[in-house]
C-alpha cells in the first residue's frame, strides 16, 4: 500500500519536454520538494555546460567515484519528492526497488521541434539553449542519452519504467492539458492535494 505522504516521482524525458515546469507545479500545488540530480553534479564540476553530452559525461564521472551520490539524498528524505530528472537506469532501478509503491515514473513525450522551441524561449536560456536547432538537439541526444554503461543515461529505458508504476504525459499538448494529465496521474496514485499537516 503506497504512502501518499511519502511519494517519490521521477520526472523523465528529453531536454525541453517540460519536466522542470511540471516539477514547479508539483511543488506549488502538492507539496513536493524538487530534487535535481544535475545540481549535485554541478557542485562537483563547476564548469558543467548545458549540452547533453557534457551533462552525461560529468554525471557518469561522479557516479563512478560516488555511486550513491544521486540516490542517497532521495532515500533519506521523508516527505514527497519529485526528481527533475534521473535518467540513469541503474540509479532509477535502485530507487524503485528500495521505495516500492512509494516510487513512480512520469515520462514526458514531446517532439523535438517543440522541445527546441521551449529551450530557445526559456526565461534564462544558456548559450547552448539559446542557439539550439532541432537537428543539433537530435544529434546531441542520440549520442548522450542512449548509453549502455552502468552509469550512463538511457532516457528510453527509464521512461519505460512508467509502465510499472506511473504515467505517460503527452507534453505536446498545451500547458493546461499537461497539468490536467499530471493531476489525473497523481489522483491515480492517491494524491489529491498537499500533504496532511501533522497535529
Amino acid at each position: 500500500m503506497p504512502n501518499i505522504e511519502r511519494q517519490v516521482i521521477n520526472l523523465v524525458g528529453l531536454k525541453g519536454s517540460g519536466k522542470s515546469q511540471a516539477a514547479t507545479y508539483l511543488r506549488d500545488n502538492y507539496g513536493f520538494a524538487v530534487f535535481r540530480p544535475l545540481d549535485i553534479v554541478n557542485t562537483h564540476y563547476q564548469s558543467l555546460s548545458d549540452s547533453p553530452e557534457s551533462q552525461n559525461y560529468h554525471q557518469r564521472r561522479l557516479l563512478e567515484t560516488h555511486p550513491a551520490a544521486l540516490t542517497r539524498p532521495i532515500l533519506q528524505s521523508t516527505g514527497r519528492v519529485c526528481i527533475d530528472s534521473l535518467l540513469v537506469p541503474r540509479q532509477a532501478a535502485i530507487l524503485q526497488d528500495m521505495l516500492g509503491d512509494d516510487y513512480a515514473t512520469f515520462a514526458f513525450e514531446c517532439h523535438s521541434e517543440l522541445r527546441a522551441k521551449h529551450l530557445r524561449e526559456a526565461k534564462y536560456p544558456s548559450d547552448y539553449e539559446r542557439g539550439i536547432s532541432t537537428g543539433q538537439l537530435r544529434i546531441d541526444e542520440a549520442y548522450a542519452y542512449a548509453g549502455e554503461g552502468p552509469f550512463d543515461c538511457n532516457v528510453q529505458e527509464v521512461m519505460d519504467m512508467c509502465e510499472q508504476r506511473g504515467a505517460l504525459i503527452n507534453a505536446n499538448k498545451p500547458l493546461l492539458s499537461v497539468r490536467l494529465q499530471l493531476k489525473h496521474s497523481l489522483g491515480q496514485l492517491g494524491i489529491t492535494g498537499p500533504p496532511t499537516e501533522s497535529p
